[in-house]
């Protein structure tokens, strides 16, 4: 598509959706104090670079399933099969 080819409607929904996935984005996961190092000790997690290791994964797949799921569902939407 160009700009010519899309209405100004359509391009305010677009800009709309963008404005959404940015904020999405912009999203902090919470720090819970309580369940900081809970995994590790249920792993029996003791050498601190495999705490590292656990701690990172299950950071990146929260962050994946809480905030880039959401942007891309925003994504998809906005992106439907509209003129």
């Amino acid at each position: 598509y160009t700009r010519t080819d899309i209405s100004q409607a359509r391009i305010a929904e677009l800009e709309a959706a963008l404005h959404e996935i940015r904020t999405a984005l912009d999203y902090e996961v919470e720090y819970n104090d309580q369940g900081m190092g809970c995994g590790i000790e249920d792993r029996g997690i003791t050498d601190q670079y495999e705490a590292m290791s656990f701690g990172w994964d299950s950071a990146k797949d929260r962050y994946n399933s809480e905030v880039i799921q959401c942007a891309d569902e925003i994504a998809c939407a906005a992106l439907k099969d509209k003129p």
